[in-house]
């Protein structure tokens, strides 16, 4: 003989256990901290004491990064005092690097004679590829980065260069 049809009732406690053990099971993996996960913690501490203060692994990304913003901020400026006619669409792109630099401690440098380029046009199509070669490096940077926060600083400045090739 089958078995008779669930009741709605007993749909209802059945809906009600499982929603009952998720929720069980969501608040003990709320108790969990990822921090807790983290290898570097699980270091010997007679070892660290030995090596010294512990190095910035992503120090040498930030300074690669500011230095290429050093750089095209420069080739920026230069392009905005060589061809007045650009100063105007220009200045959005020099206020975000300096905006980025200062987000990473950098300082903005002053423009640089923009050599190579002999018309506006020229050094217009200059600073649209370096500007996307930029943005591109910033996403890759954002990958390579081992700090979350980092991470996301970089990811930010690649979709802000990305916004003003856009714009422009």
């Amino acid at each position: 003989m089958p078995a008779p049809p669930p009741t709605t009732t007993t749909r209802a406690a059945t809906r009600r256990a499982v929603l009952g053990g998720t929720l069980a099971g969501l608040a003990a993996l709320s108790a969990c901290d990822l921090n807790d996960l983290d290898p570097r913690k699980d270091a010997d501490p007679a070892s660290a004491a030995t090596t010294g203060a512990p190095v910035d692994a992503d120090q040498d990304l930030v300074d690669e990064v500011v230095t290429e913003l050093v750089r095209i901020a420069a080739l920026v400026g230069a392009v905005r005092a060589r061809f007045p006619r650009l100063r105007r669409p220009m200045a959005p792109l020099l206020a975000l690097h300096a905006a980025h630099l200062g987000a990473l401690g950098g300082d903005v440098p002053e423009p640089a004679a923009a050599a190579g380029q002999t018309t506006a046009a020229a050094a217009l199509r200059d600073i649209r590829t370096q500007e996307s070669r930029l943005q591109r490096r910033l996403a890759d940077w954002s990958v390579a980065a081992e700090s979350g926060t980092l991470a996301r600083l970089l990811a930010s400045m690649s979709a802000a260069v990305a916004q003003q090739l856009a714009a422009a």
